[in-house]
């Protein structure tokens, strides 16, 4: 077993985009992450069931790497659509089927395992085509992760479950406050609807991010500024939110 795929889930039984794309022979070692009142309710085969008490994605998140078996894992958001580009200077995208998808898991695999990155990830949909590189290195990464579990649980990097959102923000800004980089792909791309019935969708209201973004400030004060924004979602309530704006490389730096 090289790695394993986690795909923690809330209110999308019968539309599991992500997991409709997970390459057949991985698929033995993925699972999907469910809520204790959703134990019953799914047909996959392969379901991880939180404790009853678990509450919010950063627990969740905790849940997984506490009960992972392999030292590399991925977990992914379950809503997912991955594109990829065929050239680098090329930036026209096609959809990924699963030859491509393959190939993407196995290079991030290999940053892990033989480039000793902690934290590798892939660009969202919207601006990648800025950047002509195959990779970039310490900056905003979401929704897709592979950690090295060995090397997180070394360097004491843990979830913080007092955070309703921006829990990955944290989790990775503790990364680079430690010196450790984490590596986006530009080849491939994720692109993820907001609109999408489920997720963290019921919780996330104008009041509830505005609270969990000055948390992550109080957390990391020296690299996060509290910023208005007006929002391109349709979420009902977040026309406009309290954002963040992250110093990325300063954290990595200092």
């Amino acid at each position: 077993m090289k790695f394993q795929i986690f795909i923690p889930t809330l209110g999308r039984i019968n539309n599991q985009k992500t997991l409709a794309v997970i390459p057949k022979e991985y698929l033995k070692n993925t699972y999907l992450v469910v809520d204790y009142c959703e134990r019953n309710k799914h047909d996959y085969p392969r379901v991880l069931v939180c404790p009853k008490k678990l509450k919010g994605i950063a627990a969740k998140r905790a849940f997984i790497m506490k009960k992972a078996e392999s030292r590399y894992i991925f977990v992914i958001d379950d809503d997912l659509e991955f594109a990829y580009r065929k050239t680098v200077d090329n930036v026209k995208l096609f959809p990924c089927k699963a030859k491509q998808m393959k190939r993407m898991f196995k290079l991030l695999y290999k940053w892990m395992k033989k480039d000793k990155i902690a934290n590798v990830g892939v660009s969202f949909r919207s601006g990648n085509n800025h950047v002509l590189k195959e990779y970039i290195e310490v900056g905003r990464q979401t929704t897709l992760h592979g950690f090295d579990l060995k090397q997180i649980k070394e360097n004491d990097i843990k979830y913080c479950k007092k955070l309703q959102f921006f829990e990955d923000y944290d989790f990775l800004l503790q990364m680079l406050e430690k010196g450790m980089k984490n590596r986006i792909s530009y080849m491939y791309t994720y692109n993820q609807g907001s609109n999408t019935p489920g997720g963290c969708r019921e919780q996330r209201t104008a009041d509830t991010q505005a609270k969990a973004a000055k948390k992550l400030k109080k957390r990391h004060h020296d690299f996060v500024t509290l910023v208005t924004r007006k929002s391109r979602s349709t979420w009902k309530g977040l026309e406009e939110r309290t954002d963040v704006r992250i110093q990325w490389k300063k954290a990595f730096n200092q």
